[in-house]
């Protein structure tokens, strides 16, 4: 049985249709309910935004790559239109295709609408993990110059 307090508040915040599932109204009733949740929060944030700064440092010192960062997510947009050679992209291919033909595994961007050129890097993983994909990022760039 939901807790009819708190749903209508969440129904007083917008008209977003989307539906709750018990799991995620757990979740939500947890988080907003207990202080060491508002820390662990924090230090996810924290933790967050030095993943988002670090990935953002990293790529912006990539030629022809644009990054655009996020302001409420831990998901970055990556245009690589103009890091990878005309053949890549024009030819057909797409900067997902290249990119996971050298380990590297993103989200491709036309799933989102978005042009050939664009994929979708989540940085909410361990910093090492984060490494290991933008070396990889490095390497398929530099293997399609």
């Amino acid at each position: 049985m939901p807790h009819a307090p708190l749903l209508a508040r969440f129904r007083a915040v917008g008209r977003d249709a989307a539906e709750l599932t018990p799991f995620g109204y757990i979740a939500a009733l947890t988080a907003y309910s207990h202080a060491e949740c508002a820390a662990w929060r924090r230090r996810l944030l924290t933790y967050l935004r030095a993943n988002r700064d670090h990935a953002l440092a990293v790529l912006g010192a990539l030629p022809g790559v644009r990054a655009t960062c996020p302001e409420a997510s831990y998901l970055l947009w990556l245009d690589l239109t103009d890091a990878l050679p005309d053949g890549v992209i024009s030819g057909g291919g797409s900067a997902y295709e290249h990119l996971l033909s050298h380990g590297v595994a993103l989200s491709d961007g036309s799933t989102f609408g978005a042009s050939a050129g664009h994929v979708r890097l989540n940085f909410a993983c361990t910093r090492e993990t984060l490494d290991r994909g933008l070396q990889r990022v490095q390497t398929a760039l530099a293997a399609a110059e």
